[in-house]
């Protein structure tokens, strides 16, 4: 059975891949939830001391692990609005 599993898995990971043009399955992560996975994503790719824009309709999922970051981390952020010419918005 967890063999089968196993290859359940691998294949699901497989059709992820393919469908978000990802290299490979093992570049393919599956995770309990989007909560999990933000938290596990920004938490591994911002680095101490870097600066981090965000939009002003991010869920909770983002702002949390982005304000600890600030906290314990030295990270900086910026909140862009979504309202009007969003590149301009960020640009400022």
């Amino acid at each position: 059975m967890a063999l089968r599993a196993a290859e359940k898995l691998f294949l699901a990971r497989t059709l992820a891949a393919e469908l978000f043009s990802a290299p490979s399955a093992e570049r393919v992560v599956l995770s309990l939830n989007a909560t999990y996975c933000l938290n596990l994503s920004i938490l591994g790719i911002v680095p101490e001391k870097s600066h981090v824009l965000i939009s002003d309709m991010e869920h909770n999922s983002v702002l949390r692990p982005v304000e600890y970051l600030r906290r314990y981390k030295g990270v900086t952020y910026d909140v862009f609005s979504t309202d009007g010419d969003i590149l301009e918005n960020i640009e400022a």
